[in-house]
């Protein structure tokens, strides 16, 4: 009977080393940093988050949105970046997210959403990118309001004009990633 005892517990004890080895497998995947900027139309965006999710799974990284538009992603700790690879973007921008607001209410609520729902969904954002082990300008998203009229709607993509097209990296540094990449894999 003892015998049956001590090896159920070794079972449970291996079987806990072999989670917590495989758990934390991305743990030690490699972290750049990763820094940006968020607009809303020509505005910045002067309060919110970003959050980059890895396509081959692991830790997703997040970054506040300052008042300048600005963000810098964490995965393990702060400042440090966010893993190499291929990521889905969201944005989320809350009304309870501006530092210049005393927080009242107390409760679950992030308050009004004050960007278009569309860009608050990893697969529904339409941005998709490539963090690089070096080189990685500084990611810039250029968010659409839904209340733009049809005569000022954007064209459909792949009849952007030349302009537009050649408007994808900015005087500041900002690589634009306001459109999706050419090379995202349709679902």
């Amino acid at each position: 009977m003892r015998s049956d005892y001590s090896r159920v517990a070794l079972a449970c004890c291996l079987a806990t080393v072999l989670y917590a080895g495989c758990h934390n497998k991305n743990r030690n995947a490699e972290v750049v940093q990763v820094t940006g900027r968020v607009f809303l139309e020509d505005t910045p965006l002067r309060f919110g988050s970003v959050m980059f999710q890895p396509l081959q799974g692991g830790q997703p990284a997040q970054g506040a949105i300052d008042s300048e538009g600005n963000f810098k992603l964490s995965t393990y700790s702060p400042g440090d970046g966010a893993v190499t690879g291929r990521h889905r973007v969201r944005i989320v921008c809350y009304s309870l997210q501006n530092p210049d607001l005393k927080k009242s209410s107390p409760g679950d609520s992030l308050g009004e959403l004050l960007i278009p729902e569309r860009y608050t969904s990893f697969a529904q954002s339409g941005f998709e990118v490539s963090v690089l082990a070096q080189g990685n300008a500084p990611f810039l998203f250029r968010l659409e309001s839904d209340n733009v009229s049809k005569e000022e709607a954007p064209a459909e993509e792949g009849s952007r004009s030349e302009e537009a097209n050649a408007e994808s990296s900015t005087d500041d540094g900002f690589e634009d990633r306001s459109t999706p990449d050419k090379d995202v894999v349709e679902k």
